[in-house]
């Protein structure tokens, strides 16, 4: 998690992706935990997508931009909002 960390924090696009999450109101959100953000992510973009964006990712075959382009196709912006709350809870907790 602390090398995770240590990326966004030297990464200026990814702490700005993730600087708004810090000050949404979570009663807003549809979802506020990891286990339903994950069943989110397993029930629209899928177990097989989701290895396959983690292979990708491993050797380097997406960029950032098209890993967020890819979920912005495939959830909303509040779920995508929701996600980011989740990551910077756990990041910064």
């Amino acid at each position: 998690m602390e090398k995770i960390k240590r990326a966004i924090e030297g990464d200026p696009e990814l702490r700005a992706f993730l600087q708004d999450a810090q000050s949404v109101d979570e009663s807003t959100l549809p979802f506020t935990t990891k286990e339903e953000a994950a069943r989110l992510l397993v029930q629209k973009v899928g177990i097989s997508g989701l290895q396959d964006i983690q292979t990708k990712a491993e050797q380097g075959r997406i960029t950032k931009d098209e890993l967020i382009h890819e979920m912005e196709q495939k959830l909303t912006d509040k779920e995508i909002k929701a996600l980011k709350v989740i990551a910077y809870k756990e990041l910064y907790k």
